[in-house]
């Protein structure tokens, strides 16, 4: 069990930056978040900074004047899953075969799966089940508006983009927010 600190991003609107300096970061629950129910980071300021200036809705909410928060997150071993670090996929893999078993004991479901929904479930679950605080996900890709040039699919080497999805609020210190034009 050691510390583990890093830095993150959030793109936002800069109408929220007074609220979340006050309250902290607030999350609008959803059933098809893909890590979870939280607050979401990148790693990469420009992902954060590509975020914003594409067409996202912020749940509902276009990013007029956006700003890009970076934090710092504090964050105890233990309570983080790290899909970067091979020890952590084969945990998660292995709670997620448990996950499905236990849904799959009462029977197999007669609609088609929403993986979406299944996999916010399973993070939700993996959340409050082991106090996991953080998730860092890793999303392999191969084409994007962000990526300049693509290689090859043959070559079997995708850009690989890390987002942050943070559970519990307390370990995030805001250290910066950009000033003016981003």
């Amino acid at each position: 069990m050691k510390d583990v600190n890093f830095n993150a991003y959030h793109a936002t609107d800069r109408k929220c930056l007074d609220g979340i300096l006050k309250e902290g970061f607030i999350y609008k629950p959803n059933k098809e978040h893909w890590l979870g129910n939280g607050v979401y980071f990148f790693i990469e300021y420009e992902l954060a900074r590509w975020w914003y200036k594409t067409e996202h809705k912020n749940f509902g909410q276009k990013i007029k004047n956006p700003i890009i928060i970076e934090v710092t997150l504090n964050v105890v071993s233990d309570n983080m899953v790290d899909f970067r670090i091979l020890n952590d996929y084969n945990w998660i893999a292995h709670k997620y075969n448990q996950f499905i078993n236990e849904i799959f004991e009462y029977g197999t479901p007669t609609q088609p799966i929403n993986y979406n929904k299944l996999r916010c479930s399973f993070f939700d679950w993996i959340s409050n089940a082991y106090k996991i605080k953080v998730v860092i996900g890793s999303f392999s890709k191969y084409k994007s508006s962000y990526l300049k040039s693509n290689l090859p699919i043959k070559f079997q080497l995708p850009y690989i983009e890390y987002q942050v999805c943070v559970y519990d609020n307390s370990i995030i210190q805001v250290c910066n927010y950009s000033k003016g034009v981003i």
